[in-house]
């Protein structure tokens, strides 16, 4: 079994978790060629209500939360569009457009 099938509490508990400042990313964990990576983002939904969250990108698509401007906090998918930059769904088909901070 390796690191990457074992769900930690929290990543920092995970034992490959590593930070580094020179790149935009909150933090990493996995193996070399196998990385997810953490963001924070920030953005905005369909009606330009500015919106921010947090997701964990494995290649080109990952998987986190955004909160609404009113304090919703809504489960997103998350897809690599350009350097940066980010388009993600929720189940509901609403659409956000983000940047990792």
């Amino acid at each position: 079994m390796s690191t990457k099938d074992i769900e930690y509490e929290e990543p920092k508990d995970d034992p490959t978790y590593h930070v580094d400042e020179e790149h935009k990313y909150e933090y990493r964990t996995g193996t070399s060629g196998d990385y997810d990576y953490n963001y924070d983002v920030v953005g905005h939904n369909d009606n330009g209500d500015e919106v921010s969250g947090n997701v964990t990108m494995n290649g080109k698509h990952g998987n986190g939360t955004i909160t609404t401007p009113d304090g919703d906090e809504v489960e997103v998918d998350a897809e690599w569009i350009d350097y940066g930059k980010l388009k993600a769904t929720d189940d509901d088909g609403n659409e956000y457009e983000l940047e990792a901070e």
